[in-house]
C-alpha cells in the first residue's frame, strides 16, 4: 500500500487592492516637517507571506518633500512647503509584493 500526502500552497497571483482608487491630501502651507500627510492602504487577497506589501513612491523629486513608510503607507512631510512656489504635488504610488510573482 502506498501512502501519499499532498499539500496545496497559495500562489502569489493576486494584485493588491487599494482602499481608494486615488488619494488626495490637503496640507497646510505652514505644516511642520514630520507632519503626517495621510495614509494609503491596500490589501492583498493572497495568503500568508504572499499577502505582504511594501509601498514606495515612483518620483525622485517627491522623495525630497515626502517620506512614505514602506510598511504602514504613512506619508510624512520632510520639507517646508511654499504655496507660491508649488501649489500642488502629484505623486504616483506603487506597491511591491514581498514575495514577487
Amino acid at each position: 500500500m502506498l501512502h501519499c500526502a499532498k499539500k496545496v500552497t497559495d500562489t502569489n497571483d493576486n494584485p493588491p487592492i487599494f482602499e481608494e482608487p486615488a488619494y488626495s491630501f490637503d496640507i497646510p502651507e505652514n505644516a511642520p516637517r514630520g507632519y503626517q500627510v495621510g495614509i494609503i492602504s491596500a490589501t492583498d487577497p493572497d495568503l500568508g507571506a504572499n499577502s505582504m506589501l511594501s509601498y514606495t513612491v515612483i518620483s525622485d523629486w517627491a522623495n525630497d518633500v515626502f517620506s512614505l513608510n514602506p510598511q504602514t503607507g504613512v506619508f510624512t512631510l520632510t520639507a517646508r512647503l511654499d504655496y507660491e512656489e508649488i501649489s500642488s504635488f502629484k505623486k504616483n504610488k506603487m506597491f511591491t509584493k514581498k514575495n514577487k510573482l
